[in-house]
C-alpha cells in the first residue's frame, strides 16, 4: 500500500520532508444512518450526536485535485459517520478515480441506492463495519430498525463480488468490533466471511467512553474468548485473521500492545477533517499541523511544524509522554515495527 522500500532510505533515513503524503484519510461527513452501540459518536448509549454535517462537494473536489497534483497515491474515505450518506458521495468517488488515485472506503455497506452501490464498485478496497452475524444481532448491535438491513449488507457484498455491477471487484474486508454482546459470535463471523468471499476480518477491542464502557469484556469473558481463539487458531481458514494479535492483547490485559518504540507514519500518512484540520495521524489529534486553505496543503505538509513532529517521533518516540495514550490504539503497529527493524541497521540514533 505504501512505497516503504523506496522511501525508507531517502526520506526517513535522511530526514527529508516527503513531497506528498502517500495515503490520506479524508472525512467528508460525520452523519450516519446507523447507531452502532460501540460507536464513539453515534452509539445508542449516547445522547444524539450533534455533528458538522456534510462538506461541500466543491471543497472535496478542490482538496482531491490538490492531493493529486502533489502526488498522493491513495485516499481513504473515513470519518465519524458513514461516507455514503453524503449526497455527493458518487461524485466524490468518481473524482478520486478520475485522478487515478487508489480508493479505500470505510463503510457499513448498508446503502440501498443503486448509485451509491455503483460507487462502491469503483473503489479498490472496502473495510466493512459488520459486527453481527444475523438479522437479530445486526439490529441489536448496529442500532437499526430497517427491515432486512443485515440482508441488504450481504446483498451488496454479493453484488460487488459477482461482477453484476462492474467487471472490477474491490477487495472486501470486515472490521468486527468486539464487545460483551458479540464476542461469542466470532466463529460464526469467520464462517460468514468465508461463505461471502471476504478477504480478511480485523477483530478489534472497542474503544470505550464513560457511557459505553459497560460493553467491555470483563475478566471472565476475556478468558472465555482467549480459549475460543486458541481453538480457532488450530484450524485453517479461508480468510485473513488477526486472532493471534487479539489473543495477545487479551492476555496482556491491555487495550493494545505496540511492538515498536518509534513512529514513522508522519512520512506517509495525513488525516484531513471536515474543518480542514490536518494531522499526521488519523487517531492522534495532538499531531495537528495546520488548516487547509489558510495555507496550501503542500506548505503545511512540508512545513516546519510537520517536520518537527516527524523527527521527534522518529528519534525519541514515547507515546505516553509525548503524544498521549491515543497512540495505544495505533492501526499501523505492524508497519511501524517493520520500519523500525529496517532502520535500526542504518540509523543508530533510533536504537533502543
Amino acid at each position: 500500500m505504501f512505497g516503504f522500500k523506496e522511501l525508507l532510505i531517502k526520506d526517513i533515513y535522511k530526514g527529508t520532508p516527503p513531497a506528498a503524503p502517500t495515503k490520506v484519510t479524508l472525512q467528508i461527513t460525520d452523519l450516519c444512518n446507523l447507531r452502532c452501540e460501540f460507536c464513539l459518536q453515534h452509539s445508542t448509549l449516547k445522547k444524539k450526536y450533534q455533528g458538522l454535517g456534510h462538506v461541500p462537494f466543491s471543497w472535496a473536489n478542490d482538496l482531491i485535485k490538490e492531493l493529486a497534483e502533489m502526488g498522493t497515491k491513495e485516499i481513504c474515505l473515513i470519518g465519524k459517520g458513514e461516507p455514503s450518506v453524503h449526497p455527493d458521495f458518487p461524485k466524490i468517488v468518481e473524482t478520486i478515480k478520475e485522478h487515478k488515485i487508489l480508493l479505500d472506503i470505510y463503510t457499513n455497506l448498508s446503502a440501498r441506492s443503486q448509485s451509491v452501490i455503483s460507487a462502491y464498485a469503483l473503489a479498490d478496497s472496502l473495510l466493512i463495519n459488520l459486527s453481527a452475524v444475523d438479522e437479530k444481532s445486526y439490529k441489536a448491535i448496529h442500532g437499526i430498525t430497517t427491515p432486512k438491513a443485515f440482508h441488504q449488507v450481504l446483498s451488496n457484498i454479493a453484488s460487488l463480488k459477482n461482477g453484476s455491477i462492474s467487471q472490477h471487484s474491490p477487495v472486501l474486508r470486515i472490521s468486527y468490533i468486539v464487545t460483551k454482546n458479540n464476542f461469542r459470535y466470532i466463529e460464526k463471523a469467520i464462517e460468514l466471511a468465508e461463505s461471502n468471499g471476504i478477504s480478511s476480518i480485523q477483530f478489534k477491542n472497542m474503544i470505550a467512553q464513560s457511557d459505553t464502557k459497560k460493553l467491555l469484556l470483563d475478566k471472565k469473558e476475556r478468558i472465555e474468548l482467549v480459549k475460543m481463539i486458541s481453538k480457532l487458531l488450530l484450524r485453517e481458514h479461508k480468510v485473513g485473521l488477526n486472532l493471534k494479535e487479539l489473543r495477545q492483547e487479551l492476555l496482556s490485559d491491555q487495550r493494545t500492545t505496540n511492538p515498536f518504540s518509534h513512529c514513522f507514519m508522519g512520512w506517509f500518512t495525513l488525516s484531513i477533517e471536515q474543518r480542514g484540520h490536518l494531522t499526521l495521524c488519523c487517531r492522534n489529534k495532538l499531531l495537528y499541523i495546520g488548516k487547509w486553505k489558510k495555507n496550501s496543503l503542500r506548505d503545511i505538509w512540508t512545513g516546519t511544524k510537520a517536520q518537527r513532529y516527524r523527527i521527534l517521533a522518529r528519534d525519541c518516540f514515547d507515546h505516553k509522554k509525548l503524544f498521549g495514550q491515543q497512540c495505544d490504539f495505533c492501526s499501523y503497529a505492524a508497519v511501524n515495527s517493520y520500519i523500525e527493524a529496517v532502520l535500526k541497521e542504518r540509523l543508530p540514533r533510533i536504537k533502543s
